[in-house]
C-alpha cells in the first residue's frame, strides 16, 4: 500500500471517528435530563397554547416570544422550567404530532439550557453576538411570561423526595425510578428504601393499634357470676 493510500485511509477513518463522536456527543446531550429547556419551533401561538395546556401540570415556568423581524424564517422562542427532570427528546415529543396547513409535520427543536439568564439576552437579541449582527431587537413587553422570573438558573427550590418516596411506597420498581428521575433516586436510593420500611413499620403499628382499640370498643364485660358461668 503506497503511503499516499495510506493516508488517504487514515484521513477517511479519521473523518468517521469525528462523526461518530459528533452523534454520540448529540445523543447524549438530548438524553441527559434537566428541567430547565430552550425550544425553537416553527409552530402557531395556538398550538403552542394547545401543548402547553396539554402538559400544564408537568410545567412549573414558561415564557416564549415570536421572530419575525430579521431575515429568518418566523418562529417562536421558548423557554420552560419543569417540575421534574426530563430529557430534550422527551420534551421535544409534546410537539411531534403538530402539523401545518399543508398537514405536514412542524419541526420543533429542544435542547436543554444551562444558563436561562443567557438565553432570555439571546431571545431578546439583546446578547453580545445579536447586537454585533446588527439582529432586531425585541423588548420585554414582546415575551409572553408564564413565571418568567422563576426560569432563573440556579440551585433548584424543588424537591422531588417526596414525590420519589411515594413512589417507593407505592412499589415502583427501581428500573422506571432511576429511568424518571435519574441520580436523585441513584444516588440515595437506600435512603429511599430505609424510610419506606421505616414508615411501613409505623403505619404497620399504627393499624396494629387502632384494629386493638376497635376489638376493644366492642368488647362486652361480664358483669356476674352467671354470664361467666354461661360462657
Amino acid at each position: 500500500m503506497s503511503k499516499k493510500t495510506s493516508k488517504t485511509e487514515e484521513k477517511k477513518e479519521n473523518t468517521n471517528v469525528n462523526t461518530n463522536l459528533e452523534s454520540f456527543s448529540v445523543s447524549q446531550h438530548r438524553e441527559r435530563k434537566s428541567r430547565f429547556f430552550s425550544l425553537t419551533t416553527y409552530a402557531t401561538e395556538k398550538q403552542i397554547q394547545k401543548v402547553v395546556g396539554n402538559h400544564v401540570s408537568s410545567l412549573r415556568a414558561l415564557c416564549y416570544i415570536y421572530h419575525d423581524k430579521d431575515e429568518a424564517e418566523p418562529h417562536y422562542h421558548i423557554l420552560m422550567r419543569t417540575h421534574s427532570t426530563w430529557t430534550a427528546r422527551q420534551i421535544g415529543r409534546w410537539f411531534a404530532d403538530l402539523k401545518d396547513a399543508e398537514k405536514k409535520p412542524i419541526n420543533t427543536f429542544c435542547e436543554t439550557a444551562n444558563d436561562m439568564e443567557a438565553l432570555k439576552l439571546y431571545i431578546l437579541h439583546q446578547d453580545q453576538k445579536s447586537i454585533e449582527e446588527g439582529k432586531h431587537r425585541y423588548e420585554i413587553e414582546d415575551i409572553r411570561d408564564y413565571g418568567m422570573s422563576d426560569l432563573a438558573e440556579k440551585k433548584d427550590s424543588y424537591d422531588s423526595s417526596y414525590e420519589i418516596l411515594m413512589k417507593v411506597l407505592a412499589g415502583a420498581h427501581p428500573r422506571e425510578l432511576v429511568k424518571y428521575y435519574g441520580r436523585d433516586y441513584l444516588y440515595h436510593h437506600n435512603q429511599y428504601e430505609e424510610v419506606a420500611d421505616h414508615i411501613r413499620q409505623v403505619d404497620g403499628y399504627k393499624e396494629a393499634r387502632l384494629r386493638s382499640a376497635l376489638e376493644l370498643a366492642n368488647f362486652q364485660p361480664i358483669n356476674s357470676m352467671e354470664e361467666l358461668e354461661n360462657e
